[in-house]
């Protein structure tokens, strides 16, 4: 708990910390789904999927979820960020573990998009949250944040298929619609490019932690 209070501590001094504090008590944690949980979201509840990356940086989903779900109660968020994965546990258990940490990503990624694109009738808006922190803890063996750009980039595709569009073989325009949120550390490598590319549509790349939460509430409180 001392890690996870100094990380949230540095994002959100206050208010966030004193949630941390008193999740328990108050019965709030519940909300926060990671793998290899899962939990049937009411329609009436908004849902939130983070993606961002998880080697090599320190712990952002986690003060990021506390930050939304404080200021909207009946929220939930799946981040991806678990504590079922150990690097000294044998290759056989990483392997099986990683097939389990897949198919819940894909399972929540798809029922946010859903609501994204075409949300059902009665049921409560969702939100994709992408965030390219800094590195924090190079790792010579693999590309930082590779799964996060291939997500990204999925998602994006997906999005304009839906919606009928070839963003490369036509001179059709990204579609970004208003539940996607992406944001990108002032010294995340690769910022440049995704500025670039939103910037050309009309959007915005958000900087810190507090923006693009801050817009996701906004979005998902009706504002």
């Amino acid at each position: 708990m001392g890690r996870t209070k100094r990380a949230a501590h540095l994002l959100f001094p206050q208010k966030v910390l004193r949630w941390v504090e008193n999740t328990e008590k108050r019965g709030i944690g519940m909300p926060l789904i990671t793998p290899p949980n899962y939990k049937d979201i009411p329609p009436n509840a908004p849902l939130v999927f983070l993606i961002g990356p998880i080697q090599g940086t320190s712990d952002w989903q986690s003060p990021a979820a506390w930050w939304l779900l404080d200021r909207l109660p009946n929220l939930f968020v799946a981040s991806p960020r678990s504590k079922m994965w150990r690097e000294d546990l044998p290759c056989t258990e990483k392997d099986r573990l990683y097939k389990v940490q897949t198919h819940w990503e894909h399972t929540y990624i798809r029922e946010v998009m859903n609501r994204v694109i075409d949300p059902p009738k009665g049921v409560a808006r969702a939100a994709i949250v992408a965030f390219c922190a800094k590195e924090e803890v190079h790792d010579p063996s693999r590309a930082f944040a590779q799964t996060t750009r291939y997500e990204i980039g999925k998602i994006l595709g997906w999005i304009n298929g839906r919606l009928g569009r070839d963003i490369f073989l036509n001179s059709d325009r990204l579609e970004l619609p208003d539940g996607v949120f992406i944001g990108a550390h002032p010294d995340y490598f690769g910022r440049r490019y995704l500025e670039n590319d939103l910037i050309s549509e009309g959007r915005q790349l958000y900087s810190t932690i507090e923006e693009v939460c801050g817009k996701t509430f906004e979005y998902l409180h009706g504002k």
